[in-house]
């Protein structure tokens, strides 16, 4: 059994390295394997399917669709599936903390970890962070 951090994100871990990615490198070494969830694609696949690659000490994980919007999210469709796939990608683990860089994630989050809650107070109490997003409003 291991430790294992997994990201929900809207990034892409290989589309350009920002701020989210750096970090998630940095918390990343602290756990025994780090997952990057990204949002699923469109692709030339007869039924979705999840991809999975090694980044350094990142697993970078995807879900390629058959059919649906341009720009798929995390939406029902989405979450359910991955819902329905990344246990069996992730397997047992004695700790898994989800880190959620979207707010469109915040169900499949809950499939994965039941005690991921909302609003953010009741995160907080749970022993998850909420960071805001972008530039401060004094800025």
């Amino acid at each position: 059994m291991s430790n294992e951090l997994v990201v929900l994100s809207h990034l892409r871990w290989v589309f350009v390295w920002q701020r989210p990615q750096h970090l998630i490198a940095r918390v990343g070494r602290h756990h025994d394997r780090t997952w990057f969830v990204e949002e699923p694609v469109i692709a030339d696949v007869a039924e979705p399917t999840l991809r999975c690659e090694q980044h350094g000490t990142v697993d970078r994980v995807w879900l390629e669709l058959p059919d649906g919007p341009v720009d798929p999210t995390f939406d029902a469709r989405a979450s359910d599936t991955y819902a329905s796939l990344l246990p069996s990608l992730l397997g047992e683990t004695s700790e898994r903390t989800v880190w959620i860089d979207t707010p469109m994630a915040l169900d499949l989050a809950r499939a994965l970890d039941p005690s991921v809650t909302s609003p953010p107070s009741t995160l907080r109490r749970a022993g998850a962070w909420c960071f805001p997003s972008g530039v401060e409003r004094e800025h």
